[in-house]
Formats: structure tokens, sequence, C-alpha cells
């Protein structure tokens, strides 16, 4: 058994899950407080995901990092860390996490010194109303939605697809940071 046990750690087939589990575990870290820790874990996963080359992953830690940034109150850190996981979400094709993060920028632009509550709302009805999004993702949209208490119409989004508005996101937030 012991042996057997031994030549599973050493398989590719339980390296290759690493990198999603150190992402979880630093959620759980984060949701305890535990901010240095996790941000080891998630640093410790990103390198990891990029030695495999798992796209998925690295975008993974790069939106958990943006998030502890924005809670952190280091909004500057936390768009650098947005931008790059929607880049790596537009690599990997993953449309369900690629709205998570828009969700999180939208967070970003309301509770940040951006300031930018009209271009939150769209996002965020984007967000809710995109079919991709998982019921969670739906969740957190429509109550911030409710947190930012407007019912006006902000522009319709409907007709696009999801990279055409991670495109134009990521293209906001590249102006934002030299703007900076």
């Amino acid at each position: 058994f012991h042996k057997r046990a031994q030549q599973f750690y050493r398989s590719e087939a339980i390296h290759a899950h690493l990198p999603q589990t150190l992402n979880s575990l630093a959620a759980v870290e984060m949701e305890t407080g535990s901010q240095d820790s996790a941000e080891v874990l998630l640093m410790e996963s990103l390198e990891m995901a990029r030695t495999l080359g798992n796209v998925f992953d690295q975008a993974v830690a790069l939106a958990l990092l943006g998030n502890m940034k924005l809670a952190q109150d280091q909004p500057k850190e936390a768009i650098v860390l947005s931008e790059k996981a929607l880049l790596l979400t537009d690599r990997s094709g993953a449309a369900p996490l690629a709205l998570q993060i828009l969700c999180d920028v939208a967070r970003l632009l309301v509770r940040s010194e951006l300031d930018q509550p009209e271009e939150a709302t769209a996002l965020l009805r984007y967000v809710a109303d995109h079919p991709a999004a998982e019921a969670d993702t739906r969740r957190r949209a429509a109550a911030c939605l409710v947190e930012l208490d407007t019912l006006e119409t902000i522009g319709d989004l409907t007709g696009q697809d999801v990279w055409s508005v991670v495109a134009g996101i990521r293209s906001n937030l590249a102006d934002t940071i030299s703007l900076n």
C-alpha cells in the first residue's frame, strides 16, 4: 500500500490538481481572516499553475489575489490583478470564470476611488443575465445591484458576447492604470 501511495503522490495526476487545491485552501484562509497565509498559498498556486501551463487555475489565483487586494483597500493592485485574470480567462475560454471576475470588477468600480456606479451597474446586469453565469455568480451580481440601489437602465449589453465585454473592460482597466 505504501509503495502505491508513493507512486500516486509522484504521479502527474495529483500534481495537476494541486493549484486548484491551493486556490481552495487560500479561499478558506481568506474567509477566516488569514490574509498572509492565503497570499502565500495563492502565490504557490500561481507558480505551480504556470509551471503546469494551467491557464484556468492561474486566472483563479489572480482573481482571488485581486479580491484580497480590494479587501485590503488596495484598488490599484486589485485592478492590475483583475486585468491579468481576465486576460487569462480570455485565453482559456472560461466564460463562467470571466463572468465571476467581471462581477468582482464591478464591485471594484463602486468600492474604490474609481467611483463608477453606472459602469458597475451595466456590468452587473450583464453578468446577472448572461446564460453562462453560474447561479452563485448571478446571486452575487443581484446582491451588488441591490446594494447599488439603482433601477434605471444603463445601456443594453444584451447583444454582446462575453469576450467583447471582457475586451472592453480590459481596455477600460488599462486606461485607468495608465491615468494613475
